[in-house]
């Protein structure tokens, strides 16, 4: 499987958010620990680089080294991965429009949404959503 690309219809279709080049027990600064944790709690709303490294008592440069070292993303990458992987779990729920999942996965803007998802999951969110569940009479 090719990294960030994930097959529709396996058991983890979510990106791995792994450092790049090492193990996820790696060593993680506790500054960006505090900044993963923000972002996993708050990743609907707007989250910029310079607020969160202020809010961390970092320069904005200190903070994206740290944070890609040890991610092994930059900050914006990361972020858009924990917004789409949220929207993958929400599109399992038919009842909720993709415009919905868009929103609440902090994209103001469907089109935007639709293709950063094609773009990490292959495929646009009404397809991935019709592959999950092809047996479904909605999807006619």
């Amino acid at each position: 499987m090719t990294r960030g690309v994930h097959r529709i219809g396996s058991e983890n279709a979510e990106p791995s958010f792994a450092p790049a080049g090492g193990p996820p027990a790696r060593h993680v600064d506790p500054r960006v620990r505090l900044a993963l944790d923000l972002i996993e709690r708050e990743f609907d709303r707007r989250l910029r680089q310079q607020d969160v490294a202020a809010t961390l008592g970092l320069s904005v440069s200190r903070f994206r080294h740290l944070f890609s070292r040890d991610v092994g993303h930059s900050f914006r990458n990361y972020l858009r991965r924990v917004r789409l992987r949220h929207a993958a779990r929400l599109l399992r729920d038919v009842r909720v429009s993709v415009k919905q999942v868009a929103l609440s996965s902090g994209y103001g803007n469907p089109g935007n949404f639709t293709r950063a998802f094609t773009k990490l999951y292959g495929s646009p969110p009404k397809e991935f959503r019709r592959r999950l569940d092809p047996k479904d009479s909605r999807f006619g």
